[in-house]
């Protein structure tokens, strides 16, 4: 008996954990899979047409897409498993995103039959991640590349990659359908679980050699899933308890296990902003656990002192958990750009390029570069911004101990992919997408905003506190931001000014909400006062050739 799912079929073999699903909802799952799998056959049997009249791009395609049925029909399952009443957002299929439909119609199979390597995969994504574009651009015709399918396709390639879909296609139908037998009362433990594997972290761990070992070891779905929640508890149980012997400044009653133990230095790179070793002291001799020094004038270094009573196996989330909240609190606070890395080749490729003719130097820049004019606005790293800092800190860390940190996950994504983007991987597009999503993910959770209303209006009412009737600019990035949500581009060119001023958006709504927590927690009221200017200069243009 099993799913079309892999984990949902080990969760119905194991026959005693009780899946977060009615049997209505297994029922439209069967339905669903019947579908899926009747579209592949059908797409397959298309392809062999295809093959017989020696059209092999459109075989490919057929085959490609014969596949991405199969993996709906994996993430189906994993949708339903994943809430005990799944919202359009959580039943969410990522219709129109293909290359992770074939990522698990590829990977489904494996799922705790074996032991897979993070090489394995990533080479399973890749693989996916290449079907798709060599799909497209077998498919569709391009002016910048003067080439037929037939000069660019090996030949057999459209069989062999039929074969392997027909192959695949067989297994999923020989698995059946899922028994209503295995729908019961919601399973706390499934729940956390389909919760941990959206968290970028978590699923780095779950899906470990270790963990997986663990699952082969136990030879049980429903064994390891308690497993798995037990270890993390007990993590975050420490890490909240660490938080909050930092936020109170109590004094522990186990001394033996609060002594200090490890040391985690952190090196953060900031474009934006001049540090300042005074202020840094200042915020030094008010935290035992957090110290921060200056290397350079834009380069901060973090030293975090965790006690005894981290575990070894639970440093790495303790430490980077911890940097990274207050990484997103610097960003946040001084409106500015803190990260690991910054971009560094912003308008070149090349170290020299050379005219052998006239034996002389040529000089070419994208323009405008990739990078905003930060020094013009002359930001300081002071008492002032530590001290906001740890205002948004204090914020952050009561949304990861109440879990509710998905908006500030939203926005670290977006300051992570505006810390890559170069000339070799433009991101401002997804920077912006992960900042819009950020607001808007913030204004719903506080209750601001419900879904469906006027988002401008709601936006509006939350930023004048800082921005007064200065607030013209939202609706012009509101709207791009929609543009991009419903059709994944934009008219316009998103660049980094729209990026930023996105961003500064987030920021002031979000000290907004870390000025109104520490009101409610101390009763003393509060005075913030932000610039009517979000954005620094736009990019400044690069020597012409």
């Amino acid at each position: 008996m099993g799913s079309g799912a892999a984990l949902l079929r080990r969760l119905a073999q194991s026959g005693t954990i009780n899946a977060p699903m009615k049997p209505e909802d297994i029922k439209k799952h069967n339905e669903f899979r019947h579908i899926c799998l009747k579209n592949a056959e059908e797409l397959l049997d298309g392809a062999s047409a295809m093959l017989e009249k020696k059209l092999d791009h459109i075989a490919f395609h057929l085959s490609v897409l014969a596949l991405e049925e199969i993996g709906k029909v994996e993430l189906m399952g994993v949708r339903l498993m994943a809430a005990k009443h799944p919202s359009d957002r959580e039943m969410n299929l990522d219709i129109d995103d293909h290359e992770k439909k074939l990522f698990f119609a590829i990977w489904g199979q494996s799922f705790g039959k074996q032991k897979i390597s993070q090489k394995q995969i990533d080479d399973q994504r890749g693989l996916a991640k290449n079907l798709h574009e060599r799909r497209m651009d077998y498919f569709y015709a391009n002016p910048d590349d003067m080439l037929s399918w037939r000069d660019k396709m090996k030949e057999g390639e459209a069989k062999m990659i039929h074969g392997f879909v027909e192959a695949r296609l067989k297994l999923e139908q020989a698995e059946g359908d899922v028994s209503e037998e295995v729908a019961g009362p919601d399973d706390p433990n499934l729940q956390w679980f389909f919760k941990a594997v959206d968290d970028p972290q978590k699923r780095k761990e779950i899906w470990s050699p270790a963990s997986q070992q663990k699952l082969i070891e136990l030879g049980d779905v429903k064994k390891w899933i308690p497993w798995l929640r037990e270890v993390y508890e007990q993590n975050e149980g420490a890490m909240r308890e660490l938080l909050q012997k930092e936020m109170t400044r109590q004094k522990p009653s186990d001394e033996e296990a609060w002594k200090p133990k490890w040391r985690v230095r952190v090196k953060i790179k900031t474009p934006s902003h001049s540090i300042r070793n005074k202020a840094l002291n200042e915020l030094n001799a008010q935290s035992s656990m957090l110290k921060l020094k200056q290397s350079d004038k834009n380069t901060l270094i973090i030293e975090l002192t965790l006690p005894k009573k981290v575990p070894v196996q639970g440093l790495w989330d303790y430490s980077y958990g911890y940097c990274r909240m207050f990484v997103a609190a610097l960003n946040i606070a001084t409106r500015g750009l803190f990260w690991w890395n910054v971009p560094v080749d912003i308008s070149r490729f090349y170290d020299e390029i050379w005219d052998l003719e006239s034996n002389a130097g040529v000089r070419l820049e994208l323009n405008p570069r990739l990078q905003l004019d930060w020094k013009s606005m002359r930001l300081v790293l002071g008492s002032t911004e530590l001290s906001l800092t740890g205002l948004v800190f204090q914020y952050i860390s009561h949304l990861w101990m109440e879990k509710h940190a998905e908006a500030i996950d939203l926005y670290v994504s977006g300051i992570s992919l505006l810390a890559k983007n170069d000339v070799h991987l433009r991101l401002e597009l997804n920077a912006f997408e992960q900042f819009y999503k950020a607001l808007k993910t913030a204004l719903q959770m506080n209750g601001h905003w419900d879904g469906k209303s006027d988002l401008k209006k709601a936006a509006h009412e939350q930023l004048t506190l800082f921005y007064g009737d200065q607030t013209a600019n939202v609706d012009a990035m509101l709207d791009l931001g929609a543009e991009l949500e419903a059709k994944h581009a934009t008219i316009k060119p998103i660049t980094l000014t729209e990026v930023i001023a996105m961003k500064a958006y987030c920021d002031a709504y979000l000290i907004k909400l870390a000025k109104e927590f520490e009101e409610n927690r101390s009763g003393t009221k509060i005075e913030i006062v932000l610039g009517s200017d979000p954005t620094p200069a736009p990019p400044r243009s690069g020597d012409k050739s």
